[in-house]
């Protein structure tokens, strides 16, 4: 019920992210030592990430500037070393994630594409 509730508040930048992190923690994706560095990283990462938008600039020169964040994300969380059962859910959700996101930061000229 908790997992549903979270991935029905996709409104909020953080219920899906939320979700995975409920899901990896199990894993030991999230329970692995991190260092303070690599933990504001993320963080910056991750707000960057919710906040980035398109702001006039063509898709692009958009898409690459979001993809380098995700690909900087990436190396700080590598995903791929996870070879728990939830392992495929978690890269997918990862993957539903960055589709929602860059396309919660397009201009609103591209409202029909979104729905």
């Amino acid at each position: 019920m908790l997992c549903s509730w979270f991935a029905n508040s996709l409104d909020n930048p953080f219920g899906l992210t939320s979700l995975i992190l409920l899901i990896s923690k199990p894993c030991g994706i999230v329970s692995k030592p991190v260092t303070l560095s690599k933990m504001v990283q993320k963080f910056k990462l991750w707000f960057d990430l919710t906040i980035t938008k398109q702001s006039g600039l063509s898709i692009m020169s958009y898409y690459p500037q979001f993809l380098g964040m995700w690909e900087n994300l990436a190396t700080l969380s590598p995903l791929e070393s996870c070879q728990c059962a939830n392992g495929s859910l978690i890269l997918s959700l990862f993957n539903n994630l960055k589709t929602y996101q860059f396309l919660m930061g397009l201009d609103e000229s591209y409202n029909t594409l979104r729905t």
